[in-house]
């Protein structure tokens, strides 16, 4: 049995702050994560659409299904996560990245409020320029240069500029066969983004992980991955985490749907997933742990 926490060295906050990322960090076992994936296989990678989406997506999927919900909110990537954000903490959005064998890369990108794609920010933080929100990064299958894994820049999100990379986004799509899934897209979800930055080869850090590990980064950075040229899958879940004093979604709420990456996505079942606090401030809805809705194994 591993542990559910773990206490991070003052090197190792150290080292966070400076690249802009830290781990990875086994979370479980690759046998656990066996049991995961298939309650995940079979709950997410149906033929079904999803009710509360009226669409096939891998996106939130920790509103309709037990074992993503389970999953995103492990005690272990908790315990790195408050360490570094704080005790108040909610999970606004969880996505699953796939990448099947001869997937495309997806360009080097980076963001904080997500107002790329949108005439209004997704994320209204009281201070933008501060630390207020980390990504985490769970792989499921075994991820590795071969197949695609994640890449990262260290430091590069110490010169990101806030509003610098609204003007860097084109905005045609080069892919017409798009999915919420990212699938078939070139690019990141059929855009092509443009950044300043020149990216030294030499100082990419490329995040391979066995099935259980995760990485923690900030959005600010620069992150990417190469194509799949390998025969396995690759697949990870990301989830988002803000401190409780940050509004997610605030301009779109009203209107119960967001136009995001040439998909609209419902609203009127979403909300955040309660990492740790109480949810005083009371700025997002907070979803509960959905129920069972067909047989499962045991995790």
């Amino acid at each position: 049995m591993l542990p559910t926490s773990q206490a991070l060295t003052p090197k190792q906050i150290e080292d966070f702050h400076k690249n802009g990322f830290i781990g990875p960090f086994t979370m479980c076992t690759p046998e656990e994560m066996g049991e995961y994936r298939r309650n995940i296989e079979e709950e997410i990678f149906s033929e079904t659409p999803v009710p509360e989406f009226s669409m096939k997506t891998g996106r939130d999927r920790h509103l309709d299904s037990p074992a993503v919900y389970d999953l995103i909110t492990h005690p272990v990537p908790k315990s790195y996560l408050t360490q570094l954000l704080g005790a108040e903490l909610q999970i606004w959005r969880s996505s699953f990245f796939v990448k099947p064998p001869g997937s495309p890369a997806t360009v080097w990108h980076q963001t904080n409020v997500f107002k790329e794609f949108v005439d209004e920010p997704i994320l209204e933080p009281p201070d933008p320029e501060s630390l207020f929100q980390l990504t985490t990064w769970i792989a499921i299958d075994e991820s590795t240069v071969e197949n695609g894994c994640v890449q990262l820049l260290p430091g590069s999100h110490n010169t990101f500029k806030v509003k610098g990379i609204v003007d860097q986004v084109t905005k045609e799509s080069r892919a017409k066969e798009a999915t919420s899934y990212g699938l078939k897209d070139q690019g990141f979800f059929g855009y092509d983004i443009k950044f300043d930055t020149k990216v030294d080869p030499d100082k990419v850090v490329n995040m391979q992980c066995k099935p259980g590990q995760f990485f923690i980064f900030t959005q600010r950075l620069l992150h990417g991955s190469p194509p799949n040229n390998s025969q396995k899958r690759r697949l990870g879940v990301a989830f988002r985490t803000i401190q409780s004093n940050v509004k997610a979604y605030a301009h779109f709420l009203p209107a119960g749907k967001i136009e995001h990456y040439g998909f609209t996505f419902d609203l009127t079942k979403w909300g955040c997933a309660l990492l740790g606090g109480d949810n005083a401030l009371k700025l997002n809805p907070i979803a509960e742990r959905p129920v069972v809705k067909r047989p499962l194994s045991n995790l």
